[in-house]
């Protein structure tokens, strides 16, 4: 997204825009670089990008725009932790602890890259553990960066990648690690996105889950597993087929850009922004009532060993060309 960033408070809504804390990235809420319109709101503001292994701290102000700070790494955002003027008092030593202070207050955003423009029209899930919004660099909460609050809650301890491989790790050396979702996915005209690398093959790893019942057995909406020798990104065990047969093999250590497209039975598959395969449904989903889960699935069952980087949802089927604009705006946040 644009760096243009608006102060919206904790529960302000903002359409179009990537949430980033209490500001709006990217809005296209009308606003003027002061808001006068609008006591203590900032209005917009043309930020600083974040320098490399850095952060930018937005602190909201009532004018002109929020104060911005520049940390060069992450010894100096702990510094910044550490001040009173952020509330601070020298306990921080941590950047783990030091990050998730600075961005659970309710006038402050960090940022350790300004999102890239990607598709905001009619976004209802976006979760990416590449920027710190997201996910903080720890914690239970996968926070949902498209405005609907649908935040995920991570059970298990799943662990963050590390400074320079932003990911969360699921049931790797370790089981019973997943995220249940706050809400239902869309289970007709939808588009999904996610981003993932299988660390292990197992008999069957499930990744996500948006199903009508919670046993494993009868899925009636969709789900995405992998396994020793096959790779089903949209699956429905009720027919007993795929909605689209996709026979890619997967390796460990490679990354998988994936989308999904499904109106009406329709269903696309695209990698890396590229169709790689088209179907038809034999019945239409059932609106989903259990089953709201990434990295396993219902109660831990068939965890999947993955690196997690991201999953978008959309409630509509986006076109071809915002599809390859997606992947070509954020490819590189994963290694793609």
């Amino acid at each position: 997204m644009s760096n243009l960033i608006k102060f919206v408070g904790s529960s302000g809504t903002a359409p179009n825009s990537i949430i980033a804390g209490p500001f709006a990235l990217g809005t296209s809420l009308t606003a003027s670089y002061n808001d006068i319109n609008t006591p203590g709101a900032t209005g917009f503001w043309n930020g600083i990008t974040a320098p490399s292994g850095g952060y930018t701290i937005y602190k909201n102000k009532p004018n002109n725009g929020p104060a911005i700070y520049v940390a060069n790494n992450d010894s100096d955002l702990i510094n910044y932790a550490n001040e009173p003027g952020f509330g601070g008092t020298g306990a921080f030593s941590g950047i783990t602890a030091a990050y998730l202070f600075l961005a659970g207050a309710t006038d402050t955003a960090v940022l350790n890259y300004d999102f890239p423009d990607i598709v905001t029209d009619s976004m209802v899930l976006h979760v990416d553990a590449t920027f710190g919004p997201s996910y903080p660099k720890g914690g239970t909460t996968f926070h949902d960066l498209s405005g609907g609050n649908s935040n995920i809650v991570l059970t298990g301890t799943p662990s963050y990648g590390g400074v320079t491989s932003h990911y969360i790790t699921f049931n790797t050396g370790v089981t019973g690690q997943y995220g249940t979702l706050a809400s239902f996915l869309p289970y007709n005209n939808f588009t999904v996105e996610f981003a993932l690398q299988p660390n292990a093959l197992p008999g069957t790893g499930s990744f996500f889950r948006n199903i009508t019942n919670g046993n494993g057995y009868r899925n009636d909406g969709w789900y995405s597993e992998f396994g020793v020798g096959y790779f089903d990104p949209f699956a429905a065990q009720a027919a007993s087929q795929s909605y689209a047969p996709y026979t890619l093999v997967p390796a460990t250590g490679s990354v998988y850009y994936m989308t999904i497209t499904y109106n009406n039975r329709a269903v696309n598959i695209y990698r890396s922004g590229a169709t790689v395969a088209s179907g038809t449904a034999s019945f239409d989903m059932a609106p989903p009532t259990n089953g709201k889960l990434i990295g396993a699935a219902p109660f831990g069952q068939y965890p999947s060993p993955i690196n997690f980087y991201m999953l978008r949802v959309y409630s509509r089927v986006l076109s071809s060309s915002e599809i390859i604009k997606n992947f070509n705006a954020t490819r590189a946040n994963y290694g793609v």
